[in-house]
């Protein structure tokens, strides 16, 4: 046993850590077999655009119809409250719905149904709740930030640990546990020609996908179309993928569709519903007039539609270099575990029980996070408005902050006539800013 006292004649934050941090990397080798790790991590849970309906029964399909509501009601207890609709509030969460099997969620009607002793049941979707099927899957009701458009977002039931191990400082170990929002950004979505460019989607929309298939059988039941209901977004979206399990020339047909073409048909999948009955697609699509002559700009139902494009980084001029995103593309939901310091080991596989079968490693990492908090430096907020969590954060009351100039009001004044610039900020700094100009002190 022994102990390490450590003076430091200095107010910054960092060296205390870092002295921490060499503390527990001598005791790991002291140790054995374990190593302290300069590392960070987050576990990401996978989300996706659903668009506005959600079929319950499908996700029950994708895994063989393991789970019921049943199942939920034993494995929670009495840790939720059973309706007498067939539905369960959590006890301990409100806001938490757990919906059976059969749920069948409709922004059109604003309404999950399902049918219960013979009768139809029915919840009004809420946007503040969080329904959870058996399968896990959560589904929340969510307004696009950029267009006047509600739409349903799965949250997958299982995450991913994300782990950045030995990482040098500005390696990125705390950008991984950032969420993308961020980088993302909305633009208008055009279309080059809408008569010659909808007939190119047609083509593509009452394609014969039976044949598709390298080993095609003319005795199985012929294949959904595109515009399905049972086809999900994310099936359109594998459909138009080049794949080993199809013929050469379905391939070249799908590797030969414009990259504006493809987004288009992508964006009919999500946002056309074949409810409309006789209603075609073409009936619901458009573009805004200007000057008397048809324009580029795609409407739907006379609402833009917009793109998502994600920011890469910048060209040799400052402008940013974007790449367009999947149509049912919505961030992972990220939770920190590390940030700075942890500690591992390396064990062989046999020594776990109840591994996944997806994972067949010889050997696993134990990853154990040794701080009591987690820090972020903002590095991205030096950007105005650029990184919205933490000019919220930096805001609120009982944010722990440290090595920030102190400001006062001269400055407040002098950051509020800079107008332009102040405008680009998020509205919590704006609305603290002028605070504290508008304060008697």
């Amino acid at each position: 046993m022994g102990v390490v006292v450590t003076i430091i004649a200095d107010n910054y934050y960092g060296y205390s850590k870092k002295e921490i941090k060499t503390q527990i990397s001598y005791s790991a080798n002291l140790f054995g077999l374990v190593e302290e790790e300069h590392s960070g991590g987050a576990i990401a849970y996978p989300r996706g655009v659903m668009g506005d309906i959600v079929d319950g029964v499908s996700f029950s399909k994708k895994h063989e119809d393991k789970f019921s509501f049943e199942d939920v009601k034993t494995l929670l207890g009495d840790r939720i409250e059973v309706m007498p609709e067939y539905y369960a509030v959590d006890k301990k969460y409100p806001n938490i719905i757990y919906i059976p099997e059969s749920a069948y969620i409709n922004t059109n009607t604003n309404s999950i149904t399902w049918k219960h002793n013979g009768k139809e049941q029915k919840l009004k979707l809420n946007p503040k709740k969080k329904y959870v099927h058996p399968t896990g899957n959560k589904f929340t009701l969510e307004k696009h930030p950029a267009i006047p458009l509600w739409r349903i977002v799965n949250t997958m039931a299982e995450g991913i640990f994300c782990h950045k191990p030995c990482t040098v400082s500005g390696g990125g170990k705390s950008e991984i546990s950032k969420s993308m929002l961020n980088a993302i950004t909305y633009s208008a979505f055009n279309i080059r020609d809408i008569d010659e460019d909808f007939k190119k989607a047609d083509e593509i929309i009452e394609y014969n996908y039976a044949k598709r298939w390298a080993n095609y059988d003319p005795t199985l039941p012929p294949s959904r179309s595109f515009l399905s209901k049972g086809r999900t977004l994310g099936s359109a979206v594998k459909l138009l993928t080049p794949s080993d399990k199809n013929t050469d020339e379905y391939n070249a047909f799908v590797s030969n569709i414009p990259v504006h073409i493809r987004s288009l048909v992508l964006f009919v999948k999500r946002l056309y519903r074949q409810d409309h009955a006789e209603l075609n697609w073409k009936d619901c699509m458009s573009v805004e007039f200007i000057n008397g002559k048809k324009g580029t700009g795609l409407l739907y139902h006379n609402t833009r539609v917009v793109g998502s494009y994600v920011r890469i980084g910048f060209n040799e001029n400052g402008n940013w270099l974007l790449n367009k995103l999947r149509s049912d593309f919505s961030a992972s939901i990220k939770v920190q575990t590390e940030d700075d310091i942890s500690a591992s080991i390396t064990l062989p596989r046999e020594r776990f029980n109840n591994m996944s079968p997806k994972f067949q490693n010889k050997s696993l990492k134990v990853v154990a996070n040794c701080e009591s908090y987690l820090f972020q430096r903002p590095d991205e907020a030096i950007v105005r408005g650029y990184d919205k969590n933490a000019e919220r954060d930096i805001v609120s009351d009982n944010t722990y902050l440290t090595n920030y100039e102190l400001l006062k009001k001269k400055d407040a004044i002098e950051i509020f006539e800079d107008t332009i610039n102040f405008d680009k900020y998020t509205q919590p700094v704006k609305d603290l800013i002028t605070s504290i100009i508008e304060s008697p002190q």
